[in-house]
């Protein structure tokens, strides 16, 4: 019975979890070839080859592997190459029998391969073979390869500092650049089949060589001198131009490598659009602008975080990415964002208003990660720095919102009219003869026709409830009386603390005085003292 369950665990994980990850990881763009990209940015360029042959008499007997082996050497020669024989012997002097140029064919290169006899003259060959390569005004990636049996005569006509000033010649080369990318000149050798070991003689003033590897190593450094098997030139010589190739791409992108790690790569910008609090959705464009002047970028992966919004996630985005070219401007997507809850007091009934920020962060990628990785010798995966964007969510309150607030201002309103009493009703009674003042100001002036003609005035203070009096001070006094500037006996002070109370005023013989609400005025229906 486990073992059944077990099984359909795992069918229903295998057929839910593809789903899953396909609606919440980013997508991959499909990755660029190498030779597609490096044609686009024009930084493929063909190489030079130099074949630097001897022609000396010790090779005659092995001449005709050595037509095999320099025949398998130009099957790896591409059109857009260029090659060029020198060949080299004792006393005849050294020169080159097919100038550096394009190669027409197999047949007419190898027809230039002179007679062998003589002498053997190693270091005027490279001398000969590295003025081609001077000659020529174009950088281009270089090699010179030597085909030799490394017998030098020992009394060869080039000396050992003489051997230097070829090391300085080939630091000269590589002086010049192209694209910022200084020219590659390497030193091959082809293996032709015979010896190449002779007594070591000095290739310099701090190099021994007794071979025609070590004298390419010589001449050209150990790191940049490499052996070409004929069966494999092919790939071999295409190596070359793909190196320059490679350093070139880097070159050009460097620029755009270094914003994408600071995370210039890409700006992008969130609209707001419509808000809808009930359903609890809202529409924003994303808009996204490359800094990048030769990188392509895809911005994918959307999500979003707000703090006073629960839950809250990218639905859905209208293209779901963006590919930008490289200087691209003002890429557009539509995005639906949707929460669980919001912000909201406990007593709303409806959706308050609201403004919140948030940010939108997401995943840079690019269609030359591949290449990137590659040519910055990462191990992980090239992966640019993505800035989130902020952006604020603003909705205005629901109806139902308004119409709660303006209950609740009229309950607080109500409240404080019944515990301040303001605005009130005054009542002024003599005999059966009631006189009703409206009090609505804080501070008002009545006055009261009639026998005893009187002034009332009052202020609204309400601090005296901490006292427990009457926030309606209320001063009486005759009719033409100054209340400031007359004496204080004509002032009187009624406490009309209590509502509907009737208080005799005891300077005013015949009149007592009331207070009623503003919504329920009253009516004096009780006699007191105001003592």
């Amino acid at each position: 019975m486990r073992v059944h369950m077990f099984v359909v665990i795992t069918a229903v994980l295998l057929l839910v979890s593809p789903v899953a990850l396909a609606g919440t990881g980013p997508a991959e763009p499909p990755q660029a070839g190498r030779s597609e990209v490096y044609q686009s940015l024009g930084v493929f360029t063909g190489a030079d080859y130099v074949v630097v042959l001897d022609a000396s008499g010790s090779m005659d007997a092995r001449r005709t592997e050595v037509i095999v082996a320099l025949n398998a050497l130009l099957s790896g020669i591409k059109p857009v190459d260029r090659v060029a024989l020198v060949s080299f012997t004792k006393p005849a002097p050294t020169q080159a029998t097919y100038s550096l140029g394009p190669l027409t064919s197999a047949a007419d290169f190898l027809s230039r391969v002179p007679p062998m006899s003589g002498g053997t003259d190693i270091g005027g060959g490279l001398s000969k073979g590295l003025e081609e390569l001077e000659h020529s005004t174009e950088v281009r990636p270089s090699a010179v390869i030597l085909v030799t049996d490394a017998k030098q005569n020992p009394d060869g006509t080039i000396t050992p500092a003489q051997w230097d000033a070829l090391r300085e010649r080939v630091a000269k080369l590589r002086e010049r650049r192209r694209d910022g990318v200084p020219q590659l000149v390497r030193g091959y050798v082809l293996s032709w089949g015979g010896g190449d070991t002779a007594p070591s003689f000095q290739a310099g003033s701090s190099c021994g060589a007794s071979s025609s590897f070590t004298i390419a190593q010589c001449v050209f450094s150990p790191a940049e001198t490499g052996a070409i098997v004929p069966a494999n030139a092919a790939p071999f010589l295409a190596s070359l131009p793909e190196t320059f190739a490679d350093r070139r791409f880097e070159a050009l992108l460097a620029e755009d490598a270094r914003a994408a790690a600071a995370g210039r790569a890409v700006t992008v910008q969130v609209t707001p659009g419509a808000v809808d609090m009930a359903a609890r959705t809202a529409e924003v464009q994303v808009s996204a602008d490359s800094a990048t002047r030769h990188l392509p970028l895809r911005v994918c992966g959307l999500a979003a975080r707000a703090s006073g919004l629960t839950g809250l996630r990218v639905t859905s985005a209208t293209p779901p990415c963006l590919d930008l070219p490289p200087g691209a401007k003002g890429v557009k997507t539509m995005v639906t964002l949707s929460w669980a809850s919001g912000a909201q007091p406990w007593y709303a009934l409806g959706p308050p208003p609201m403004s919140v920020g948030g940010t939108l962060s997401y995943r840079l990628t690019s269609t030359y990660s591949d290449l990137m990785s590659r040519a910055a010798g990462q191990d992980g995966r090239f992966a640019p720095a993505a800035r989130p964007a902020a952006f604020t969510l603003a909705a205005p309150a629901g109806v139902v919102w308004q119409v709660e607030l303006i209950v609740l201002a009229i309950l607080l309103l109500l409240l404080l009219i019944r515990l301040a009493g303001f605005p009130t009703t005054l009542w002024v009674v003599r005999g059966e003869q009631r006189v009703r003042l409206h009090v609505w100001l804080p501070k008002m002036s009545h006055k009261v026709a009639g026998h005893a003609p009187l002034v009332i005035g009052t202020t609204w203070k309400p601090w005296r409830l901490v006292a427990r009096r009457s926030p309606l001070e209320v001063l009486v006094w005759p009719l033409g009386e100054q209340k400031l500037k007359g004496p204080a006996r004509a002032r009187h002070e009624v406490d009309l603390r209590p509502y509907a109370r009737r208080l005799t005023v005891s300077a005013l013989p015949g009149i007592t005085m009331s207070r009623g609400g503003w919504l329920r005025p009253g009516r004096p229906r009780k006699e007191r003292s105001d003592g």
